[in-house]
């Protein structure tokens, strides 16, 4: 029996921690948790339980396009890695209006740095794995931008644009952005070699 979890991140932890704990398997939607706090928590869970499979939901891990891209990438086809770009864009407000003022504070979780992790870890997370992924390796640092564009009518403390760097080993840099202002291109990424380029959106790749 497994355990499905799909629920505000701030709330992970205590879910993941009760499943492993009860014996049951665990896919958990990424990010892990909002804080590092809680994911160093959930992972030290998940390794302990040698019986169980802990499994984070990266929406392209598993994905066949990935799977068949990936001999693709490793095999050297695009040369040596000169950098990532990435984007993901949407027109909305991640607000969402409800009857009572309860309801409408846990529907707008992602809203709130006490229980999200913003654009860039809500949305960003999924093409910042594949860039690990395909590159095979981690950032060394990461330096970041933003800023709230618009004027909302709510309490929300989240930025709606972001900017990110991150440094990968070999001179290799991701250029990531994200924001829910404007939809242009909507979400996309490009690697560039020194012999080749490769665009992928959609799932598919060019």
């Amino acid at each position: 029996q497994a355990v499905i979890i799909a629920t505000p991140t701030g709330t992970h932890k205590e879910i993941a921690l009760a499943a492993l704990a009860a014996g049951k398997h665990v896919y958990c939607e990424a990010p892990l948790a909002n804080t590092i706090e809680d994911a160093k928590a959930i992972a030290k869970a998940a390794r302990d339980a040698v019986k169980q499979i802990f499994q984070p939901g990266l929406q392209q891990r598993s994905h066949p396009q990935i799977e068949f891209l990936s001999p693709f990438i490793r095999s050297g086809a695009l040369g040596k890695f000169v950098m990532v770009r990435a984007q993901w864009h949407a027109s909305a407000t991640w607000y969402q209006a409800a009857s009572n003022q309860q309801r409408e504070d846990a529907l707008n979780w992602r809203l709130h740095r006490a229980t999200s992790t913003g654009l860039l870890g809500e949305e960003g997370i999924h093409q910042i794995d594949t860039v690990c992924n395909f590159l095979r390796g981690r950032p060394l640092a990461v330096t970041g931008f933003s800023s709230t564009i618009r004027s909302y009518n709510d309490p929300r403390d989240v930025p709606d644009t972001v900017q990110a760097v991150f440094e990968f080993p070999h001179g290799v840099n991701l250029v990531h952005d994200l924001t829910i202002c404007n939809s242009f291109e909507k979400a996309y990424e490009v690697y560039l070699g020194d012999e080749a380029a490769m665009m992928m959106r959609d799932f598919k790749a060019w």
